[in-house]
This record gives structure tokens, C-alpha cells and sequence, in this order.
């Protein structure tokens, strides 16, 4: 539902913006874990537009403007975590990579990077669908590449910590 929404929706309202758009972050949408029940709380229809910094404030009210009140039966302004509001966050790339990682992997990752981040933070980001990566400067999908797996030192280190972990089970 949420790249009809971006395709027949989001799109249009951007025509003319650079800018790439995905659903991915939080939910359960993003990790294909959804069920029934799953649209009976924070679900909706929903997209993560990314876009030059200084244009987020610009391209949000007029996206927010021309959003339908409903989308395939559902609202398009709905509670999720919490928050009512629009199905479409727009961000920059960076700012949103920040916040959900601690860093942006465009700019490469230490080792730190790695040992720092959980595991669902990574799944947040690597899953999920990118439905148009029109954004230069590297892209959503070069953050997304260089996060696919670990470097083999790193993956040697969680192999041995989930051993250890079996080991005093």
C-alpha cells in the first residue's frame, strides 16, 4: 500500500524535487512481519521522503497540503507512536540516517560504527523498500549497500559473542 500511496500519491505533489523516497525505520510494514492486527494501531499509509536539507520545510507543507483525506480507505494523518500525523515524513537523508543509526554510512563506518549499532537499527534501514532513489550525493541505496552485511572481522565478533552467549545456556 505504501508505494501505491508514494506512486499515485506522494509523486505527484514533488514533481520537479529531487529527492528519493522508501518505507523504511520502525514498523512492522518495513520487516514484512504484518498481520490483520497489525493495521489496528500506528499503521497507515506511509512514506519517508528524503530531500535537500533546505528544501524539507518547503516540500512538507506542500506534500501535508495535498494530501488526500483517505488513501485505499485509510486516513492519511493517523496515529503512529503516539503522534498524530501526516503518513509522509520528510527529512534529509543525513539527518534521518543520524537518528536512527548514530551515523550517517554514506561517510564510510569505523569499527565503533559497527560494534555501536543494534541490530534492529540496522534492520530498520537495510529492509524495507526504496520505491524512487532520485537523491545525488551518494543516495539512499548507498547507505543501504554499505550497511547489507558485516565487515569479517565485525561478524567474527558477533559469531563469538552468540557462542558465548549458547555456550552458558
Amino acid at each position: 500500500m505504501s508505494r501505491a500511496f508514494y506512486h499515485e500519491v506522494v509523486a505527484p505533489l514533488v514533481p520537479r524535487v529531487p529527492h528519493s523516497a522508501a518505507l523504511i525505520g520502525p514498523g512492522s510494514e518495513v520487516l514484512a512481519f504484518d498481520t490483520a492486527r497489525s493495521a489496528d494501531h500506528d499503521w497507515g499509509p506511509r512514506v519517508l521522503l528524503f530531500v535537500a536539507g533546505e528544501a524539507v520545510a518547503e516540500v512538507e507543507a506542500k506534500v501535508v497540503a495535498g494530501l488526500p483525506e483517505r488513501f485505499r480507505g485509510y486516513p492519511t494523518v493517523f496515529g503512529y507512536h503516539g503522534e498524530v500525523r501526516p503518513g509522509v515524513t520528510v527529512i534529509e537523508p543525513g539527518a534521518w540516517l543520524e537518528g536512527r543509526l548514530g551515523f550517517d554510512p554514506r561517510a564510510g563506518l569505523s569499527l565503533l560504527d559497527w560494534l555501536s549499532v543494534p541490530w534492529q537499527s540496522l534492520a530498520e534501514v537495510t529492509c524495507g523498500e526504496v520505491f524512487h532513489d532520485g537523491l545525488g550525493g551518494g543516495g539512499l541505496e548507498a547507505a543501504r549497500s554499505a550497511l547489507r552485511w558485516y565487515p569479517q572481522d565485525v561478524w567474527r565478533y558477533v559469531l563469538a559473542c552468540q557462542w558465548r552467549r549458547i555456550a552458558q545456556e
